[in-house]
């Protein structure tokens, strides 16, 4: 409960017409203290509008049904409405709470924290650099082994060193066995006949085209794949077997394992995640995965409710943690100038604030969800935004992650 010395510190604020500086204090107040209905209570005499009034009014009921002073305060605020017939009553444009002047310490703790995200983003890309790189790495070792024992392998069967100079080539001399018939009959002809083949190198007399002596006989024999039948010879020309490379085994994939079956809604399948610590078993809460881009709406451990979402963009990250909502509107004028942003958005709908200027709500200006677009906030489609609205309540917890 908010102290009675800060109650004071805040009427006596009123009483002396600095209701902009009150109504600072009384929000600093309600966002430490949301069940003291007396906060609420004198928020809505210092609200810019009647409407703004009857929200913070309706806030002071649920905590304290049948107060008198909020009757009072209900009938005061509604003869305020009736006199501004002028204004539509279904989307009032309401003004937006000044946030309590930030102090060095706040401000600096916001650098700090964003200045700690773009580390830890630039940390993670370095990351994934160092990654592929040494994948890459391993790979090309992977082929130079690989090649170097291809090489090694099969090397030897194409015979000799493919460098070898034209000086040192041997000499291929084709002569009839020693022991076949020059002119053999029809009877006798092999259909393929050993071959006798003599390798010697090429003297210089040879090489410059001078006749030189007979060579040397045969230094080995090559025998062909059919000889004749019989014979000691025809044994040795038997067919030699042929050197084949015996393929490397190839490995058998692994089964994928089959996922459970989740919650699938209309758009996307939403990813279950853990109940948060102090989250009771059929408590409302609600997720925001900045990764996926996705809102989930939660009944305990039971999704009854996912959209798209479009979060900060990497220079204005949305916040990460656990925090409630602590204050909402139905509709409300958003002036970025105030904070130093660039944007003026008029009856911005369903907005729910859950840390500091960080809120909830529905969005007009663009259809581009699924992907950062905002300065902090979290964007989602108006009727998305409706019915967390209307689902959810003051002190909805709101569990913010990558």
């Amino acid at each position: 409960m908010a102290t009675d010395a800060q109650l004071r510190t805040a009427q006596e604020t009123i009483r002396q017409g600095r209701r902009r500086e009150a109504r600072a204090l009384l929000i600093q107040m309600a966002k430490e203290e949301p069940g003291d209905f007396r906060v609420w209570l004198l928020l809505a005499g210092v609200a810019g509008s009647p409407r703004a009034s009857l929200d913070y009014l309706e806030r002071a009921e649920r905590l304290q049904p049948g107060h008198p002073t909020i009757a009072r305060a209900r009938e005061w605020a509604e003869a305020r409405l009736a006199a501004q017939p002028d204004r539509p009553a279904e989307r009032p444009r309401l003004e937006l709470p000044t946030p309590p002047p930030a102090t060095a310490d706040t401000m600096d703790e916001r650098i700090a924290r964003a200045r700690a995200a773009r580390a830890a983003k630039r940390r993670a890309q370095h990351r994934r650099t160092a990654i592929r790189a040494s994948a890459l790495a391993l790979l090309l070792i992977a082929l130079v082994v690989a090649g170097s024992w291809a090489w090694s392998r099969w090397a030897p069967s194409l015979g000799g060193d493919p460098v070898a100079s034209a000086a040192d080539a041997p000499a291929v001399v084709e002569t009839a066995p020693a022991d076949v018939e020059q002119e053999a009959g029809p009877e006798e002809a092999p259909v393929d006949d050993v071959l006798r083949v003599q390798f010697r190198p090429l003297s210089a007399a040879e090489a410059t085209g001078t006749p030189a002596a007979t060579p040397t006989p045969l230094a080995r024999e090559v025998h062909s794949k059919v000889a004749p039948a019989g014979g000691e010879q025809a044994q040795s020309a038997q067919p030699r077997p042929t050197w084949t490379v015996t393929p490397s085994p190839t490995p058998t994939a692994t089964p994928t394992p089959t996922m459970a079956p989740t919650f699938v809604s209309e758009d996307n399948a939403v990813v279950p995640v853990l109940r948060p610590a102090g989250v009771g078993p059929n408590e409302k809460w609600i997720d925001v995965n900045l990764t996926r881009q996705v809102l989930v709406a939660y009944e305990g451990d039971v999704p009854v409710f996912d959209t798209l979402v479009s979060s900060g963009t990497w220079n204005h990250p949305t916040v990460t943690g656990q925090f409630r909502i602590y204050l909402r509107f139905t509709a409300q004028t958003m002036d970025g100038r105030r904070l130093g942003y660039d944007y003026y958005l008029e009856n911005v709908p369903y907005v729910m604030y859950f840390f500091e200027d960080y809120a909830l709500h529905g969005t007009y200006w663009h259809n581009n969800f699924g992907t950062p677009m905002s300065h902090g906030c979290v964007n989602l489609p108006t009727p998305a935004a409706e019915w967390i609205f209307n689902w959810s309540s003051m002190g909805t917890l709101v569990n913010v992650h990558y």
